[in-house]
């Protein structure tokens, strides 16, 4: 019996805390859908799923709405102030009736799609305030260029090579383009959220979980508007850094957790070196900069130019790949490493749990790809700022490389 009951609890508790916020919206005076309504408009739903007769659910179905369309047309009848109101609150009655016919079938994501509208117009005071005073046309359209690159551009591209050499995918450029516009609009998004220096750290850090090269590559845009700030990007640097370390123990965990334990120690001084370096810079120096609106949410110049760079270099790689071959395991690894930690780690991993590496293979190859990804970490800065900027990365790099070693050295694995 509780089971059957289950979804019209389900339909009762949307159409009850949907139904109060649909009250508390109408204007003193004026009636309309409310919780009353809104709960008997949710459990009908329910009901119209619960008979295995088609043509009475269909009844039911067309009733309701008929019903909300013309609550609609009668509150809103000559009172201009209340259309708006009065057009969410009959949508909301069409959706909640829907959701009680969808938990006769998936309880689930019933609930979570009625939490979501609940909270959705709990915020509506605060979304029209976004909408109208926070977000500027260049974002909008900034937006709207990302939303195109990745559904509209990437997924039509040919996800293989299309040369005789097999070096460039189409697709795989694509998305590198995308990642680093993605990166910069994010950047720019958490910049006018929390101000540059809480910002920078932020895409700093969850920049580096999926490419830290990317951070990295997008760091001289950052110095070319504010050259003043060099010690927040050389934190931002550190933290991506820091990032990418992460993301690859958590591949090599899911993937080998026992070939991980081989290199726990380097990894984990590593980002405890990250984080101390990180704290030195914010204490060494107050950093009391007034606060700059960035100018541009998306600069396709910097974006093609940059992408132009690190794809070249990809071609290199790949057509490194390509002529070692098998035999050249480790030079393979070398130059994987440099922009492809991530796959380069996944497939040390694969080739481990197959059989195909020893322990100490899986070892080396491992530390030898963290030991590569440093490489773009000390080329782009000197390529692109020099510099302030280019020496104290290079040095903090430098250090978090020398205590990973170090750890390593004093720690050899046990077969």
């Amino acid at each position: 019996m509780l089971v059957k009951m289950q979804p019209f609890m389900i339909s009762f508790l949307i159409g009850l805390f949907i139904g109060i916020d649909r009250e508390r919206s109408l204007p003193k005076g004026m009636k309309g859908l409310g919780v009353r309504s809104f709960i008997i408009v949710s459990l009908l739903g329910t009901m119209a799923a619960s008979v295995n007769d088609l043509s009475i659910s269909m009844i039911v179905s067309a009733f309701v709405l008929s019903a909300i369309l013309i609550s609609y047309y009668v509150t809103s009848k000559g009172a201009k102030v209340m259309s708006s109101v009065g057009l969410t609150t009959t949508l909301t009655g069409g959706i909640v009736f829907c959701l009680g016919y969808m938990a006769k079938f998936d309880m689930s994501l019933t609930a979570a799609i009625g939490v979501g509208i609940f909270i959705l117009l709990l915020s509506r005071n605060k979304l029209h305030t976004f909408v109208n005073e926070k977000i500027l046309p260049k974002e909008i359209r900034a937006a709207a260029a990302l939303i195109v690159i990745f559904l509209c551009v990437i997924i039509f591209l040919p996800g293989y090579p299309i040369d005789p050499w097999g070096l460039f995918n189409p697709q795989r450029f694509g998305m590198l383009i995308a990642v680093i516009a993605s990166l910069q609009f994010a950047g720019y998004v958490v910049i006018r959220l929390f101000g540059d220096q809480l910002g920078m750290l932020f895409i700093g850090f969850f920049g580096g979980l999926v490419s830290s090269t990317a951070v990295f590559a997008n760091l001289p845009v950052f110095l070319k508007n504010r050259p003043d700030r060099t010690r927040l990007a050389v934190a931002t640097g550190i933290l991506a850094t820091m990032g990418m370390l992460i993301e690859f123990s958590i591949i090599i965990t899911l993937a080998a957790h026992d070939l991980f334990f081989t290199l726990i120690a380097p990894i984990a001084v590593m980002i405890l070196i990250g984080l101390v370096s990180t704290l030195i810079i914010f204490h060494s120096k107050p950093n009391h900069h007034e606060f700059e609106e960035p100018r541009n949410p998306l600069d396709f110049k910097s974006v093609l130019y940059l992408s132009s760079i690190i794809g070249f270099m990809l071609i290199v790689v790949a057509f490194a790949k390509n002529y070692f071959g098998a035999e050249g395991v480790h030079f393979v690894t070398l130059i994987g490493g440099i922009f492809e930690l991530h796959g380069v780690s996944l497939a040390t991993a694969t080739l481990y749990i197959g059989n195909q590496m020893s322990l100490l293979e899986a070892h080396n190859n491992l530390l030898l790809a963290i030991l590569a990804s440093f490489v773009p970490k000390f080329v782009l800065p000197w390529a692109f700022v020099r510099g302030k900027f280019a020496i104290m990365i290079s040095a903090f790099m430098l250090i978090m490389i020398a205590a990973g070693a170090t750890a390593a050295f004093l720690t050899p694995l046990q077969l």
